[in-house]
């Protein structure tokens, strides 16, 4: 392998891009999503699908967007903006026609939230908003007019996602109650507020159904029996559907209604299936093999295309197309380094491997193992914990994966309890075990690693973001449970109390979710806070706090590492001024991988 400078390396992964895409026009041949400027700020950018590598930054680059949705005609764009990375947004529209860059935009909220989701009316003349407060969550109806302000629909405390209003009289969403962790498809009157419909549904923070394109029906996962069903909301009529392998995400419909298709994931992969409702029969599309997330069903040329995202270890994820017809695949967008996959910067694939906790409760997750062979003491290993915990660590392409396999490490990446894709039972098996069942599921996966890949058992360092980072923290102040070598936590959580005192009313809900009811569950909280058990850390920490993150507070990770710097302990603290939870600043991806690879390659040599 020919030798590369890390800066070099982490330039290439930089110019390897993805694009998962917001939103697909409806009749334009336009698409709107994320994607880095030359500055690397993730800024919203609008592209033609004519022209699908000519992307076009829309917003300035200190306007964060983390949602985007064309009208029904195409001629807005639907933008939640958040100037200051604490995830304040206010409801924004720009014109996808307007040559201006970046695009005037105009101001339709009155007030700013924390988005959970909208949906644009039949019409294009309001927008269902859902979005939180201090005190409560909302839904409101937004006039698509300038400084119209919001009228409300419902408030409350539990969490609301996942908007459709496909139908004049009917706006679905789903409502989540984390006390209970009960969650129900709500069919309500835009005008009234009345809830029309309560539809006990299965336990799925991933699950998107959308509503029948000429009829009231919608698809929802039945609590009764996990099964997938369709519904007619005016008659009542349900219809059990054929159900694929795996946990069923998303569904859309053909534009003539006559054939569903969705996208079930097993082991962290994906399939999409077509189900055609007069035969019922439940068929796999062929496509490559890896991530494949549905988009949105269009036609587009005479033709009716599925557009999807694929990725697989070594690709990025990227927006792809399918002809429902022809049946040709097409990939759209692609931004990749000619050497990337070379001898100057070799790629691993992932090795999908499943392992028993302590329980007896089978775990997967991904290994990526060095091409090289092993050092006498065996292999130095990189643990990565994913965030939510309500999330997955897909097979995709992660530069700094592949760095670091490059650089000798093992990469690991367990999907524990209370990770998504492995069904509603295994979703639910982290409740009040967080910080015990599913550090052990970790940990017992790395038993597998030492035996099965030849790792040297101290020298396993753990790392994540979110989730990953309260994990790293937790991991390294359980060291009876397992001594890992070192950790890098970014965004962390070390005081779960103190998280949900200064909660906004969706947080406290899924805090609720983990733990169970906040005054009954007091004591759980505390337990499970790394700040608790801070004088147990003994090895080196790395840690990356933001200054404007309202979902992981800098407060009590600053205190947490204020009580270790008095002890002696080595701690290198990072603080971004300019950053929130989920905003992208220009300068901050080059920073953040180079600083971690370096930590890592220093503390463990």
């Amino acid at each position: 392998m020919i030798k590369m400078d890390l800066f070099e390396k982490i330039k290439l992964i930089i110019e390897t891009q993805g694009y998962i895409p917001f939103d697909i026009g409806n009749v334009k041949k336009l698409f709107t999503g994320p994607f880095l400027t030359p500055n690397n700020a993730f800024i919203l950018h609008l592209t033609s699908l004519e022209n699908p590598n000519d992307h076009s930054p829309i917003l300035p680059e200190n306007a964060y967007a983390i949602d985007a949705e064309f009208s029904p005609d195409d001629s807005w764009i639907a933008i939640p903006v958040d100037y200051t990375g604490k995830e304040e947004s206010a409801l924004y529209r720009l014109s996808p026609t307007n040559p201006e860059r970046p695009i005037p935009m105009e101001r339709l909220s009155k007030i700013a939230g924390r988005h959970l989701g909208f949906g644009w009316s039949p019409d294009g003349k309001n927008i269902a908003w859902g979005f939180s407060k201090q005190k409560k969550n909302h839904v409101a109806i937004q006039p698509n007019e300038a400084e119209a302000g919001e009228h409300s629909l419902w408030e409350g405390d539990e969490m609301v996602q996942v908007f459709h209003w496909k139908h004049p009289d009917f706006l679905k969403f789903t409502r989540v109650n984390g006390k209970t962790n009960e969650f129900d498809e709500i069919i309500m009157n835009p005008d009234s507020g009345e809830i029309i419909r309560t539809i006990p549904a299965v336990s799925s923070f991933t699950f998107d159904g959308s509503w029948h394109p000429q009829k009231p029906t919608i698809p929802f996962l039945n609590r009764e029996d996990g099964k997938l069903t369709i519904l007619n909301v005016d008659s009542g009529e349900k219809i059990t559907l054929p159900q694929p392998e795996g946990e069923i995400e998303k569904i859309v419909w053909s534009t003539d209604g006559k054939t569903l298709y969705l996208s079930a994931t097993k082991d962290a992969r994906d399939k999409i299936y077509s189900i055609d409702l007069d035969s019922l029969e439940l068929n796999p599309l062929p496509l490559p093999q890896g991530i494949n997330k549905i988009g949105k069903i269009r036609k587009m040329d005479n033709e009716e295309i599925l557009f999807f995202v694929h990725a697989d270890a070594t690709t990025r994820m990227n927006l792809w197309k399918f002809a429902l017809e022809s049946r040709n695949v097409e990939q759209l967008t692609r931004k990749r380094s000619p050497k990337i996959g070379t001898d100057e910067f070799p790629l691993v694939n992932s090795i999908s491997e499943h392992w028993n906790s302590k329980d007896g409760l089978g775990i997967h997750g991904f290994v990526m193992v060095p091409q090289s062979p092993p050092p006498a003491e065996g292999y130095p290993a990189i643990v990565f914990v994913h965030g939510g915990p309500t999330g997955q660590d897909v097979d995709s392409f992660v530069g700094t994966y592949q760095i670091l396999t490059q650089e000798g490490f093992v990469v690991f990446r367990p999907n524990f309890r209370g990770s998504t894709g492995y069904g509603a039972a295994f979703q639910r098996a982290n409740y009040r075990e967080i910080g015990k069942a599913d550090l052990v599921d970790i940990v017992t996966g790395v038993g597998m690693l030492i035996e099965k890949y030849k790792v040297n058992p101290k020298k396993v360092a753990i790392t994540g973001g979110s989730y990953g980072g309260y994990m790293t923290l937790r991991a390294l102040t359980k060291p009876e449970i397992f001594e890992f070598a070192t950790g890098w936590a970014t965004a962390a959580i070390s005081d779960f109390e103190y998280l949900c005192n200064s909660s906004d009313a969706v947080f406290r809900d899924y805090i609720a979710y983990l733990f169970g009811p906040i005054e009954e569950s007091r004591s759980l909280l505390k337990e499970a806070s790394p700040i608790k058990d801070w004088k147990k850390v003994r090895k080196p920490l790395g840690i990356v706090q933001f200054v404007n993150d309202t979902r992981t507070p800098l407060k009590p990770v600053w205190d947490f590492a204020d009580k270790l710097v008095e002890k002696g302990n080595h701690v290198e603290f990072h603080v971004e001024p300019a950053m929130g939870h989920a905003n992208i600043p220009k300068g901050y991806l080059i920073r953040s991988i180079a600083r971690q690879i370096q930590f890592f390659q220093k503390v463990m040599q």
